[in-house]
């Protein structure tokens, strides 16, 4: 079974980036960027796991992804790879 993580929210303003980090941060100008995102997904949930993916492939579509994937590692069957792309 795969972990769960706890989200906390920050105080206002903590997120925001220092100057430093501010001339590395993608603009409009930028252009889109690629997602890729693993799971490990133990072999009799595979089925499962690849009918709930095409959910949140949908869910994905609505928020402005495209060129989605999944694949499923060959030597390594329980990794699974999510890879889209999202305009900034």
């Amino acid at each position: 079974m795969g972990r769960r993580f706890e989200l906390r929210r920050k105080p206002r303003g903590a997120d925001r980036p220092s100057a430093a980090q501010d001339k590395h941060l993608a603009t409009c100008r930028s252009g889109p960027i690629i997602v890729e995102m693993e799971y490990r997904v133990a072999s009799d949930r595979a089925r499962s796991f690849y009918a709930s993916m095409l959910k949140v492939r949908s869910a994905r579509s609505r928020n402005g992804a495209f060129a989605w994937s999944l694949a499923r590692d060959i030597s390594a069957p329980e990794l699974w790879v999510e890879r889209f792309t999202c305009p900034i």
